[in-house]
This record gives C-alpha cells, sequence and structure tokens, in this order.
C-alpha cells in the first residue's frame, strides 16, 4: 500500500447515480449536525486535478474520450492529488471527512464502459479496478451508497442541466444504477446503503447521522 491513511479521523464518502441527491443530502446534513468533528470536502479541484479534469472534458457528461482504462487511473489521480491536498490535513485533524462521490463513481464508470468493450462481467471489472485502488491505499473508511428510483434521478439532473439527455446517456445512467444496486447487496463492511425512496432529506440524514456515530 502506498498511500496510508492517518490513524486519526475517518474518511467517508458518498456514492450513487445523478440526480438521487448526494450533493443535497450532504448540503442538509452539515445544517442539520453543525459540528467541528465535520469536513466537507468541496468540489473547488485544486490545480493540477484541474488540469487532469481540463484534458478528460470532450462535452461528454461522464468525461468519455475513448482510452476507458486510461480515464480511470486519470481519475484516480485526481482523487489521490484531493486527498493528499484536503483530506488527509484534515484527518489529522481527527475529523470525520465527508466527500460526494469517490473511489466507487470511477470503477462503476469504467467499469461498465470496458465491460460493452470486452464484453466481460461488468461486476467483475468493478472488483478488479477497484483492487487497483486499494493496493495504491487510502481508500474510504465508510461508504455510502444512496439509491432511489433511477427515472425521478435522470428527471431530476435534466431539470438541474437544463437539457433532455439523450437515449444513450439515459441507458449509460441506468447501467450506472444498476451496477450501484448490485455493489450495494456485496458483503463489504465498508458499504452502507440508504435507500432515499418515501424518505425526507432530515430522515435519511438522520440515517446517515446514526451510521457515523458507530465508526
Amino acid at each position: 500500500m502506498l498511500i496510508k491513511k492517518p490513524k486519526k479521523g475517518k474518511y467517508v464518502t458518498f456514492e450513487g447515480i445523478n440526480g438521487v441527491g448526494k450533493t443535497f443530502v450532504l448540503s442538509n446534513f452539515i445544517k442539520l449536525f453543525q459540528s467541528d468533528r465535520f469536513f466537507l470536502v468541496d468540489e473547488n479541484l485544486s490545480n493540477f486535478s484541474a488540469r487532469i479534469m481540463e484534458a478528460l472534458n470532450n462535452d461528454d457528461p461522464f468525461f468519455r474520450s475513448g482510452n476507458t482504462f486510461a480515464e480511470a487511473l486519470c481519475w484516480y489521480a485526481i482523487d489521490i492529488v484531493e486527498y493528499k491536498n484536503k483530506i488527509e490535513n484534515a484527518l489529522n485533524q481527527n475529523k470525520i471527512v465527508l466527500q460526494d462521490r469517490g473511489v466507487d463513481t470511477t470503477a462503476v464508470y469504467a467499469a461498465i464502459t470496458l465491460s460493452q468493450e470486452l464484453n466481460r462481467d461488468v461486476l467483475e471489472i468493478y472488483l478488479e479496478l477497484q483492487k487497483i485502488r486499494e493496493n495504491i491505499g487510502a481508500i474510504p473508511d465508510l461508504t455510502f451508497i444512496l439509491i432511489g428510483d433511477v427515472d425521478l434521478c435522470i428527471d431530476r439532473i435534466e431539470k438541474r442541466d437544463n437539457r433532455v439527455y439523450s437515449q444513450e446517456e439515459r441507458e449509460f445512467l441506468r447501467e450506472v444504477d444498476k451496477l450501484f444496486k448490485v455493489i450495494s447487496k456485496l458483503d463489504n463492511p465498508r458499504i452502507k446503503v440508504i435507500n432515499c425512496d418515501n424518505k425526507n432529506v432530515s430522515r435519511i440524514c438522520q440515517e446517515i447521522y446514526s451510521n457515523l456515530e458507530s465508526l
């Protein structure tokens, strides 16, 4: 393992399909449970990460440029840079660090595309990509996967982005949703599932807080 987490603090990520409400839930969680214990990672990328992002950005909402494995490694590079620049220091201060998206989103997006290119099982590829990231180190202590009605999620992001997604984009999001739901059923102690259907944000935040209390 090349990057080791500090023994202090806890590193927590929030994953799920676009539109499931990760950002909304996190912002409400911070307001509801105002505490110096929590550190919310901002979405402003550091300079080096922004340069990698610029290279990846080709007007595809999922940042697919044609070399899927290389893209995944670029996203891992961004993840590591942001970890070293923001997360590690907060952990050393014994904070519970909360991050919107993390290593699982990278592996999910890449696995879906690679499974189509290689005609291989998507879960198998996801697990292989995660193994690479685990060997690098500094993976989350806890990951919440937020799940919900996929059609409602797609409707939300179309309204947020003020455009209608293409059929190909919508199908990709359905594959993302399907894989996250498969991952949520794995016997992985790092992963906790939050079903957002028919729950108000306060109830979701309370459910998250209860799980954080056990860290």
